[in-house]
C-alpha cells in the first residue's frame, strides 16, 4: 500500500489564472497551469492516514509494516481488528509512504 500527498518535481512551478466567467460561486475555479516541468529528484509529501480494510478476519493473522523504498520492513505497525474489516494507521513518526500488509491463516 502507498499513501501520499502532494507530489511534484524538485523545482516543478506552476502559475495561477482565475477563471472570471465563473462569478456565481463562492469560490471561483483557478485554471493552474504547470510553468516549468523541474527535474529529478520528484518530492513527494507524506501524509498521516488511517485506513479501514474489509476483509473476514475470524481465524486471519494480519500484519502490517512500514517499509523502506527498497521494501524492507522497517517496523511493524498496530492493528485494530473487528469480525469483518481491520484497520492500519499511521498518524506520525513514519519517515515512508510505502506499507506492506500480510493476511495470513491464523
Amino acid at each position: 500500500m502507498t499513501v501520499v500527498g502532494e507530489a511534484q518535481n524538485t523545482g516543478q512551478k506552476y502559475s495561477k489564472k482565475f477563471d472570471k466567467s465563473i462569478v456565481k460561486e463562492e469560490r471561483p475555479k483557478r485554471d493552474v497551469r504547470i510553468i516549468s516541468r523541474g527535474s529529478a529528484p520528484i518530492l513527494i509529501k507524506r501524509v498521516p492516514f488511517k485506513a479501514r480494510l474489509f476483509h473476514s478476519t475470524s481465524g486471519k493473522m494480519i500484519r502490517a509494516f512500514a517499509l523502506n523504498g527498497a521494501g524492507e520492513r522497517l517496523t511493524e505497525i498496530p492493528i485494530l481488528k473487528s469480525k469483518d474489516f481491520f484497520q492500519v494507521s499511521e498518524e506520525k513518526g513514519m519517515s515512508t509512504i510505502y506499507y506492506e500488509i500480510v493476511i495470513s491463516d491464523g
